[in-house]
């Protein structure tokens, strides 16, 4: 699970944290961090254009420079239009199977200026796994006999986690893992398309199992649809109908292109809702509650929210407009962005103190007290 989001000088913003941290917001304190709750949600409000989207876009940034990096030889470097020739950041503590994971990075343009991987045990201290300052490469004392290179070097072009990671060291493998197995959703920003055929993909070759969990979403829909038929064709999107059921003698199939834009959105983030809830990683959806009722919305909050359906406790990150949805939210779930002299900022509802945990969150939005919100 993630405990920390941090980076600065990406996009729209010049420092950034999200925690998901139960308890009010105070000073990051690792050796607590074991016995802190951990939210399964974090939702993100904020007015046009101040940077709800530029948020889940950094994720993508992220997860792309330790995915890709080493493959392409490339760093994917967007800092704020005023910081241009500054470092950018990324910083992120999980946990993973009792471990806490802090990973770091500080990078330019044109090479990674130092990188960190560290990891706790529970009433232990953190042990580094490796430290990367410029092309040198410094193995922890304890990981040296598992470090399967002749040279402590490594290029300035791309990050080392993936590179150790490709070179079989394993104890980088969970942090790699966490970044290969989070999905994330941001319409218009040209990551939908590979997303949805790895989702038709999943359906067609798919355990019963994930079938079933399909067809429960769409249900959760309440739109008269039981059942789907798909041809086995690659990436056939045509070849998919929605069978809406008005009795048992009355069935009517709909195709992948007259059925709303809603529905087949669902259907093709169900593979990644199961994936997600079966692996236990992250999610982050980008204003998704557009096209889908805020009841049915509520109802897949509530697959998180679920111990007895979020076991690997799978987290969900997402932007939205839609204040409705503020009625199911605890206040340590509720993240604001505002836009403040050219730059993003994004705050919790913990961070007001006088926030009773039963407080109407959505009259308080609507009336401007949280901000966040056109004019305020």
């Amino acid at each position: 699970m993630v405990h920390v989001i941090r980076f600065q000088n990406v996009l729209s913003y010049k420092e950034a944290e999200v925690d998901f941290y139960t308890s009010t917001k105070q000073e990051i304190s690792l050796l607590s961090a074991f016995t802190r709750g951990l939210s399964p949600l974090a939702a993100i409000f904020g007015n046009n254009a101040s940077g709800k989207s530029n948020f889940i876009e950094a994720l993508a940034i992220f997860k792309r420079l330790v995915i890709d990096s080493f493959k392409e030889g490339k760093l994917y470097y967007f800092p704020h239009l005023m910081l241009h020739n500054k470092d950018s950041l990324f910083e992120i503590i999980i946990e993973v199977d009792g471990h806490l994971y802090h990973y770091y990075l500080r990078y330019n343009q044109k090479s990674v200026i130092k990188e960190s991987l560290s990891i706790r045990k529970p009433k232990k201290r953190f042990r580094r796994i490796f430290l990367r300052e410029g092309k040198r490469l410094k193995i922890g004392d304890n990981f040296k006999r598992s470090f399967p290179l002749k040279k402590e070097e490594v290029d300035c072009s791309y990050l080392a986690l993936p590179y150790l990671y490709h070179s079989g060291f394993k104890p980088v493998n969970p942090i790699y893992n966490f970044f290969q197995d989070m999905i994330i959703y941001l319409p218009g920003k040209g990551e939908t398309t590979p997303l949805f055929e790895k989702a038709l993909i999943q359906i067609q070759k798919g355990p019963p199992e994930l079938i079933q969990f399909t067809r429960r979403i769409l249900e959760m829909a309440d739109i008269g649809i039981k059942d789907f038929l798909m041809s086995q064709e690659r990436k056939a999107f045509r070849g998919i109908e929605f069978i809406h059921t008005f009795s048992e003698e009355q069935k009517i199939p709909l195709s992948f292109y007259e059925e709303s834009t809603g529905t087949v959105i669902l259907f093709l983030l169900s593979p990644h809702f199961y994936q997600v809830l079966r692996k236990g990683s992250l999610m982050a959806l980008d204003q998704i509650d557009g096209n889908i009722h805020p009841w049915t919305w509520e109802k897949i909050l509530n697959l998180f929210r679920s111990p007895a359906k979020n076991v690997s406790q799978a987290q969900l990150l997402f932007s939205t407009h839609c204040p409705s949805v503020m009625d199911s939210l605890q206040k340590e779930e509720l993240w604001l962005v505002e836009k403040r002299q050219g730059f993003s900022e994004i705050y919790s509802a913990k961070d007001f103190v006088d926030l009773k945990k039963s407080a109407d969150l959505r009259r308080l939005y609507l009336s401007g007290k949280l901000g966040a919100v056109p004019g305020g």
